[in-house]
């Protein structure tokens, strides 16, 4: 599978780490949210799998629930796989992510690769 990071710059290399040993392919990372990003994951990067760290900076008035809706709207198919701290695993935001079928939820990075193996 190939994958599209969407985490912080010191997030990316222990992510890519986890990958090293698989067949998966960490095609690269976009460290921040901003107007071109959608189209640049589509175009630019066309990954099966975009998995999105809460710890992405946000700009230009676009949010990662901006990114997720357009990214499931263009690309019914791709798979979004989602990684926040449980203390920001809110209601709404479980309720957000379900609602656009964002079922791969995650709180522990360590689990990635299993997950990305194993959907849920």
């Amino acid at each position: 599978m190939n994958i599209l990071l969407l985490t912080s710059n010191k997030q990316r290399k222990s992510i890519e780490s986890l990958f090293k040993n698989t067949p998966h392919t960490v095609l690269g990372n976009e460290p921040a949210i901003k107007g071109g990003t959608v189209t640049r994951i589509l175009d630019h990067y066309a990954p099966h799998i975009v998995v999105l760290l809460d710890d992405v900076q946000v700009k230009e008035g676009i949010t990662r629930q901006d990114v997720i809706v357009l990214l499931k709207a263009k690309r019914p198919t791709l798979r979004v796989i989602y990684q926040a701290s449980a203390a920001h695993l809110s209601t709404e935001t479980l309720s957000f992510l379900v609602a656009n079928q964002v079922y791969d939820i995650l709180t522990d990075t360590q689990e990635l690769t299993n997950l990305v193996d194993s959907p849920m």
